[in-house]
């Protein structure tokens, strides 16, 4: 084993200041990621949602193009 008790483990050999946050910080972004993923996803099909309700509303209105204008 590459090292001879927890605490070992824990210290790192002295490079525990470097390892711990760095797995933190990879850690800390994979989270935010991931959250950050579900609430885009949540907000997309809340306006998938809107966007079909205004469609059965007003089956006959012409999407609007990106510059505004129908086409």
């Amino acid at each position: 084993m590459a090292f001879e008790s927890l605490a070992d483990f824990w210290a790192m050999n002295g490079y525990a200041v470097y390892v711990w946050p760095a797995f933190g910080v990879v850690l800390g972004s994979l989270v935010a990621f991931a959250l950050y993923s579900l609430l885009e996803q949540r907000r997309l099909l809340r306006h998938v949602a809107a966007l079909e309700r205004r469609e059965r509303q007003c089956p006959t209105a012409r999407p609007a193009t990106d510059d505004g204008e129908t086409t």
